[in-house]
């Protein structure tokens, strides 16, 4: 903690020669200084922080936020569900319950519905419906 304060004192210095702000900049010293936990933890003092130290007790998550990751994470569903045989054969209304799918239970989850994923590649939506509610 005392060598962060020494960057920031010594920032702050610098800085002096200029009255410009730069926010490229600032979020690369605060990266840089944080670090990066793609999973919540508690730091030092006990505080449950995720990302760039996000204290999530002081600023859960916003709705705008949380939709975004959302988005990202349909994005990213439908990039790779794309690449499966039964997607181009599937209607929009079959690839909205595998993205769906996806999103719930992540990839891994998503593919260990082995026999889903097989009745899917082979057109076979009936048996496909079938593995997936018994998985």
């Amino acid at each position: 903690m005392q060598l962060l304060m020494l960057g920031v004192v010594s920032m702050f210095l610098i800085s002096l020669e200029s009255n410009q702000v730069s926010i490229n900049r600032l979020a690369n010293e605060i990266a840089f200084d944080e670090g990066f936990s793609e999973t919540p933890y508690q730091d030092t003092v006990g505080v449950w922080t995720v990302g760039y130290g996000w204290n999530l007790e002081a600023r859960p998550i916003s709705k705008a936020m949380a939709r975004q990751h959302m988005l990202e994470i349909i994005k990213e569903g439908m990039e790779y569900l794309e690449r499966f045989p039964f997607w181009d054969k599937a209607n929009g209304a079959r690839k909205h319950a595998f993205v769906n799918m996806y999103y719930n239970l992540g990839r891994g989850g998503f593919n260990s519905f082995k026999k889903m994923i097989a009745a899917a590649n082979d057109g076979d939506w009936n048996k496909a419906a079938k593995e997936a509610v018994d998985s």
